[in-house]
């Protein structure tokens, strides 16, 4: 999540062109981040060391773990500890960055440091941000002042990176005291609290959802790929109600709704998760006693 957001502040920055930011994107696919730049964008070892480690690898035929705890470099413990992190998706893009050239990870590293400052992150977020723990990132892009909300969206974020998009680009959220959507497809919560949640687009792009969550190619938004986006929202309130129940707070969950040109208001404003998908904007929408008009 966080790595896509990053990429795409590198283009929009003109640090990386167009074709280097789809090279991005199809070999983060593929790619499984190597230890040693792990170690040196841990500062664990210095980037003389790891050469030399990769030279004895081409020598040798060893695993580069075990050479660095053979050289003294690292402990088995900090090998154990970069296994762990191979995985890490922002450490996938640095790989990819600088095995073609385009930055070093010093360049990197500065880079990240202005992101952090233009997005409005604080320094502190940082580790957050490269860990790659998806809780945690979520949480510093979904911060509002009700609670309810931000655990809300949280989980509607999680789904769509589980059953839609595993890798969608996904930006801070917002508050605007209305919002208008050329296409909506929600459904509400009432009870002990009274919420709305929804996705909205401005075309066909709710067709995203639609097709990866019905899993069946829709070519235009009629009454069978709403009633998939409809499913989805449908799958999330229930998860997010059953969530709520084990607190003592009781919701029910009334029948979805869609339709062209509508309008949402709430007394807190409404809540917005922008997110592209596959290149496609799509509006998450959370509401506190909201309002839908046409």
């Amino acid at each position: 999540m966080f790595e896509q957001h990053f990429a795409n502040y590198l283009m929009e920055k003109q640090k990386i062109s167009e074709t280097q930011y789809v090279l991005v994107q199809e070999q983060q696919k593929i790619s499984r981040v190597k230890l040693g730049l792990i170690a040196v964008a841990e500062k664990l070892i210095s980037n003389e060391q790891a050469e030399e480690l990769n030279l004895l690898q081409k020598s040798t035929d060893r695993r580069f773990g075990d050479l660095a705890i053979e050289k003294g470099y690292l402990t088995p413990e900090q090998v154990d500890f970069m296994l762990e992190k191979q995985g890490n998706p922002y450490l996938q893009l640095m790989q990819i960055l600088t095995e073609n050239n385009v930055f070093s990870v010093d360049e990197l590293e500065e880079l990240l440091n202005d992101y952090i400052v233009d997005n409005g992150f604080q320094a502190k977020d940082l580790e957050v941000l490269k860990n790659g723990d998806l809780d945690s990132i979520i949480a510093l892009f979904i911060k509002t002042d009700n609670s309810l909300v931000n655990d809300y969206l949280a989980l509607a974020v999680r789904n769509v990176i589980r059953f839609i998009n595993s890798r969608p680009l996904v930006n801070k959220v917002q508050v605007v005291k209305e919002y208008s959507a050329g296409n909506l497809s929600y459904q509400r919560l009432t009870g002990d609290n009274e919420l709305l949640l929804g996705f909205a687009s401005n075309d066909n792009e709710l067709l995203e959802i639609a097709s990866a969550f019905a899993k069946e190619d829709f070519n235009q938004l009629d009454e069978d790929s709403f009633d998939s986006v409809c499913e989805f929202i449908n799958c999330i309130n229930g998860l997010f109600a059953t969530e709520l129940s084990h607190n003592d707070v009781i919701l029910e969950i009334m029948p979805p709704a869609f339709g062209p040109n509508q309008k949402l208001s709430g007394p807190e404003g409404v809540f917005i998760v922008p997110m592209s998908l596959n290149g496609k904007q799509v509006d998450l929408i959370a509401v506190v006693n909201g309002q839908v008009d046409q």
